[in-house]
Formats: structure tokens, C-alpha cells, sequence
């Protein structure tokens, strides 16, 4: 009876362990880039992209009252979340160029294989608001947005002495 009792007590205890933490975070997206494509697509204020580079999923979560990923994209995942609860998911930072708005890089929280939020622009975003995601892609990608500019600027000065020679 003792061993039924502690088989019983170990089960039940065992029953009740917390999940694997990536089951808060919905599956891993393994194709994200398709995801981030997919996204872009069906943005209608957004000219065809020209071109378009993501970063690695990374686990990302947001706790009750933080700035960040502030607009709802799937509004069935955002009503199963209370005000006091985390946002959680998979964040991949996309850089993308498009005829409209230029160079830019976009945070795209991803939750079992959709998007359920973005935030736009992250350098303009984090002018307003303490917002690190994506901080140090959008640093990068800045630098060589500068570097490229400066490049063709050397280049259009020499073409202009040129033709004044």
C-alpha cells in the first residue's frame, strides 16, 4: 500500500512540473525568412522590396507594461494574454530596403510560426521609447547604410572634378 501511495505521489508530482519553457514561446520558427518574406508581402503600404536580411530567432519576452511589440497582429493570440501577463515568442530583426521609406530595420515577433506583432522602424521607435530590441542589428545596419553613402558620395565628388578638369 506504502509503494502505491508513493508511486500515486510521485506521478501527481511529476504531473504537475512546469512545461518546457519553449512551449511559452510557441515552436521554433525554422523558417523565418519565409515568414519575414510572407509579412512584407502582404503590407500593402510597402512598395515591392528590393532586398531583405534577417537575424537568427532569438527568444524574446515582454513583460506586462514594457514598450515594445505594442501592436496586434493576431488579436486571437493577444486576447489569450492578460494585462499582467509576459508577451512571448521568437524575435528576428529584419533589415529591409523598399522604394518608400528606404533602408530600415523592423522587429517581428513570431509565435508558433505567425506574427504577432512588429515594430516598425526600430531606430525611430527607440527615439521615443526605451526599446532594445533589435538595438545592435539596427546599429549595424546603419553603419553600413553610412559607409555605403559615403562611398557614393567619393565617388559623384571624383565624377564632378572629373568633368570639371
Amino acid at each position: 500500500m506504502k509503494a502505491f501511495f508513493s508511486l500515486f505521489i510521485a506521478s501527481m508530482v511529476s504531473a504537475c512540473s512546469t512545461q518546457p519553457i519553449t512551449q511559452d514561446y510557441g515552436s521554433y520558427p525554422s523558417h523565418y525568412q519565409q515568414i519575414a518574406q510572407q509579412f512584407y508581402q502582404g503590407k500593402r503600404d510597402i512598395t515591392p522590396i528590393q532586398y531583405i536580411r534577417t537575424s537568427a530567432p532569438q527568444m524574446y519576452e515582454q513583460k506586462a507594461g514594457d514598450y515594445g511589440f505594442v501592436v496586434p497582429l493576431n488579436p486571437a493570440y493577444w486576447a489569450t494574454v492578460g494585462k499582467e501577463q509576459a508577451i512571448k515568442g521568437y524575435v528576428i530583426c529584419t533589415w529591409e530596403t523598399n522604394n518608400y521609406d528606404g533602408h530600415k530595420t523592423d522587429a517581428l515577433l513570431i509565435h508558433n510560426g505567425k506574427v504577432i506583432s512588429w515594430i516598425y522602424n526600430v531606430y525611430q521607435a527607440a527615439l521615443t521609447y526605451p526599446i532594445n530590441v533589435c538595438k545592435k542589428e539596427s546599429e549595424e545596419n546603419l553603419s553600413i547604410l553610412y559607409e555605403k553613402t559615403r562611398q557614393e558620395n567619393i565617388r559623384f565628388i571624383k565624377d564632378f572634378i572629373k568633368e570639371l578638369k
